[in-house]
């Protein structure tokens, strides 16, 4: 038996699972979480590291997530179903093991997609989160952990970044001076949603294409999965995420194929005015286009800042992976610019 797969049996074996640990490999996606599937007694489960140096205080995260799934799983969900969270042998809904982990059970004939290509995937994806946000409404956001204060502040993402830049050496502000201006061009933008008087919901904050399972035959809409981030938020930050990372040409550190596809954008306002219904108001309505060029600047300014201090927070693939990735976030902000009148 190999280490890795030793490691992983150990990890199975913390937890209460349906029988005895029988293969696992590594799921290879994500910038933040270590993540393996596993097989125990002829059921799959996901196994999946708390980075604690992104999540400080991993008790919160799985407080936030054990509530948010047991809300789910006494709701009506329209044919979607919950994320399942499996307890550890000790009780508590994680393990202590070399770090923090947590388990789930494996969500069957689904599949995520990394990249959307079609109007109708676009819009099953946003309906499906808007859904999620409908579903936690009666779920007081008050008993959520802000496990990552300030997480879609944008005006404190954009000091932070101001701060890193301050305290970087002379050759690397040099090298991101052309963004640094790019930004403070736009400061005076940062603040409008968190202006605009709109309230409190409980909100996903990672609204990409692959945290969403749609199932393998009818492509519609599961399950809303990677639930770190669930915490009090605007609503809108997930549609502008969803904009953010579904609309470009390319992938997310594609400079040159940082270009919104409109017909992609369309959908996604199809579908997210479809699952929300009548609880969207009209403020929001009007803000959505806002939305996806606020989170687009806001990512690249975190990508920004964690190439200033070391690629401390994202994987990256060498070094100045971060640069490019915060690169493409700000040409893709320019095409929503011109697309989109904002």
């Amino acid at each position: 038996m190999s280490e890795a797969t030793a490691k992983m049996r150990r990890l199975a074996e913390g937890f209460a699972l349906s029988g005895v640990f029988e293969e696992g490999a590594e799921i290879e996606s994500g910038h933040i979480n270590a993540t393996y599937a596993v097989r125990c007694g002829g059921r799959r489960y996901v196994i999946q590291r708390i980075n604690d140096f992104v999540f400080p205080e991993p008790e919160k995260v799985m407080a936030n997530i054990a509530l948010v799934t047991s809300h789910l799983a006494s709701v009506e969900m329209g044919g979607m179903e919950p994320l399942r969270l499996v307890q550890a042998k000790s009780g508590e809904n994680f393990l202590r093991q070399d770090g923090y982990w947590r388990c789930y059970h494996f969500v069957e004939e689904a599949v995520a997609h990394d990249r959307v290509e079609t109007e109708e995937l676009a819009e099953e994806a946003a309906y499906g989160y808007a859904c999620f946000q409908n579903q936690l409404q009666e779920l007081e956001v008050e008993s959520l952990y802000e496990t990552i204060p300030g997480f879609h502040e944008t005006p404190r993402r954009y000091r932070a970044l101001v701060e890193a830049f301050e305290g970087a050496d002379e050759p690397l502000r040099v090298e991101v001076e052309e963004e640094m201006t790019f930004l403070e061009e736009r400061k005076a933008e940062y603040g409008t949603l968190h202006e605009a008087g709109l309230p409190l919901v409980v909100t996903h904050n990672d609204t990409k294409a692959n945290n969403i399972m749609l199932d393998h035959r009818s492509g519609r809409a599961k399950c809303v999965i990677d639930l770190d981030t669930v915490m009090p938020g605007i609503g809108l930050h997930d549609f502008g995420d969803l904009v953010r990372s579904v609309t470009p040409a390319g992938a997310e550190d594609d400079v040159d194929g940082a270009e919104m596809r409109m017909c992609l954008y369309e959908a996604l306002v199809r579908g997210w005015v479809r699952g929300k219904g009548s609880s969207l108001m009209q403020k929001e309505r009007e803000l959505m286009p806002v939305a996806g060029k606020l989170i687009t600047l806001e990512t690249g300014m975190r990508f920004l800042t964690d190439h200033l201090e070391g690629d401390r927070y994202f994987k990256v693939k060498e070094r100045g992976h971060n640069l490019q990735r915060a690169r493409s976030q700000f040409q893709l902000a320019r095409s929503m610019e011109r697309q989109l009148g904002v």
